[in-house]
C-alpha cells in the first residue's frame, strides 16, 4: 500500500520501486489523499503503463482527510495476507516484500508485524551515510504505552492482515499512523525487527525529517517548534486510539 498526498516531486521513484519488487504474488495499492499538485494523475499513468506481474489497484479521496482513511480503503480493496506500507517520498529495496514475508511466517508461526531500520537519503535520492535504528521499546504492554508505541514508524511497516481485522478501521483523520498500528500488532502477537534497512527514507523540508536538517538557530528553533506543536495535536488523537484499542 502506498499513500500520498501533494509528493509529485517524489511519488514516480516510489511506485517504481513497487513494480521492481521481486516478490511474485503481490497486490500493488496507489492510493492518494486528494492531492492538488498531480500525484494522482502519476499514479494513474504509471498504473496504465505497468506491464510487470504485480496486480495494481488505485485508490483515491477526493478531499484530503487523513492517512487513516488511505489505510483503511486500501485494505477493504486488497486481498493479500501480509499489509506492506509505503510512504510516497520514500524508496522501497527491490527485496523489500520478499524479506518481509520470510520474516513475517518464521517456521509456520506468523508474527504480527515486521519492520526494519531506514537509509536516509536526501531530496535527490543520494545516500546520506546514516541508518536509523527503529526499534520500539514495548517489552511489555505497560511499557508500550507509556512510551506510546513510538519508535518504529511506519515507512517500513509490514501488518499481518489479523492487525485489521481484530481492530476495524483507523480514524479516517489520523495522521500518526504508525503508534496505533504498532500497538495492534503487539496486542496480538510476536513481531520481528530487521535490522538491515529495506527502505531508504527521504530527509526533505516537506516531511518531519526536515528537524534533522541543518540549519541557522532561529530558523531551526522556528522549525522544531512547528513540529513540536504539530506532534502534540496528532499525537493525542494516535494516544487515543492506543488506548481504545486496549
Amino acid at each position: 500500500v502506498l499513500y500520498a498526498f501533494n509528493e509529485s516531486r517524489y511519488v514516480a521513484e516510489a511506485v517504481r520501486s513497487m513494480f521492481a519488487q521481486d516478490y511474485a504474488n503481490l497486490e500493488i495499492v496507489l492510493s492518494d489523499d486528494g492531492s492538488t499538485d498531480g500525484t494522482f494523475e502519476i499514479m494513474q499513468r504509471m498504473a496504465a503503463e505497468y506491464e510487470g506481474p504485480h496486480k495494481i489497484l488505485l485508490n483515491r479521496n477526493p478531499t484530503n482527510i487523513g492517512i487513516g482513511s488511505q489505510i483503511n480503503a486500501a485494505v477493504a480493496m486488497s486481498r493479500g495476507e501480509l499489509v506492506v506500507l509505503a510512504n510516497a517520498d520514500d524508496v522501497s529495496r527491490p527485496d523489500r516484500v520478499s524479506r518481509s514475508v520470510a520474516a513475517w511466517q518464521p517456521e509456520g508461526r506468523r508474527c504480527m508485524a515486521v519492520w526494519s531500520s531506514l537509509r536516509q537519503i536526501d531530496e535527490s535520492g543520494n545516500p546520506l551515510g546514516r541508518t536509523m535504528d527503529m526499534r520500539v521499546d514495548a517489552p511489555d504492554l505497560a511499557t508500550g504505552t507509556r512510551n506510546r508505541f513510538s519508535g518504529g514508524g511506519a515507512a517500513s511497516l509490514a501488518l499481518d492482515r489479523r492487525v485489521f481485522d481484530a481492530f476495524g478501521p483507523l480514524p479516517d483523520n489520523l495522521i500518526l499512523e504508525d503508534s496505533p498500528l504498532f500497538a495492534r500488532a503487539m496486542i496480538l502477537g510476536p513481531v520481528a525487527y530487521l535490522e538491515e534497512p529495506l527502505v531508504d527514507y527521504r530527509v526533505h523540508g516537506q516531511n518531519i525529517s526536515q528537524t534533522y536538517a541543518v540549519a541557522e538557530f532561529d530558523a531551526w528553533r522556528e522549525r522544531t517548534r512547528r513540529a513540536v506543536l504539530w506532534h502534540k495535536t496528532e499525537g493525542v488523537k494516535a494516544y487515543l486510539q492506543i488506548l481504545r484499542d486496549l
